[in-house]
């Protein structure tokens, strides 16, 4: 069955200097440009956020998938994971003007942090702000570092919820998802 409803999507990218050291970024961008593959432009949006020590709105929501294919060739690590200025500024973007009203709002956070104490916390109330709003939070640990019990409370299900050890299987997870999007 095919979804007749449209999606906003914010794409929430880790750049922390751990993606360098594990040789994860070209992995990470050529799976997030995949998922852009399977996303219809002409119903369905796409903006980028990433984050380190800070977040960043890297692309606004737009149907133009070369623009984002562009940012996220442009990414570049450094500092460390601050999750719940990622998802602030992913959910900043989804109430803005930008936001179609007709859209489920969407956002597909991938990390290979660990995160805990007020960071963890501040996560989690974020989150909450984000399912408040009627947002799916779709998370993907990536990576023996992770904080996978805060992911999965992130996340709006059990389902939503990925873990891969390498980032060689990213881009099978990132399908995976589109489709379960697609069909929803």
């Amino acid at each position: 069955m095919s979804r007749t409803q449209p999606l906003d999507i914010i794409l929430v990218l880790d750049r922390s200097e751990s993606i360098e050291e594990s040789g994860s970024l070209l992995d990470i961008q050529n799976a997030a440009k995949d998922f852009l593959s399977q996303i219809h432009p002409s119903r369905d949006r796409v903006g980028l956020v990433t984050f380190s020590d800070e977040a960043a709105l890297e692309q606004q929501l737009t149907d133009d998938h070369q623009a984002i294919i562009e940012r996220i060739d442009a990414i570049e690590t450094g500092g460390g994971t601050n999750l719940a200025d990622g998802l602030s500024v992913a959910l900043e973007e989804l109430k803005s003007e930008r936001h179609n009203p007709d859209a489920q709002p969407v956002i597909i956070l991938l990390t290979d942090g660990w995160v805990e104490g007020s960071g963890a916390e501040h996560a989690l109330v974020e989150a909450e702000h984000a399912k408040d709003y009627g947002t799916r939070i779709i998370t993907i640990g990536l990576g023996d570092e992770i904080n996978a019990a805060l992911l999965e409370a992130l996340a709006s299900a059990p389902e939503d919820y990925y873990y891969t050890p390498t980032s060689d299987t990213l881009r099978e997870i990132y399908l995976a998802i589109s489709q379960v999007l697609m069909c929803q």
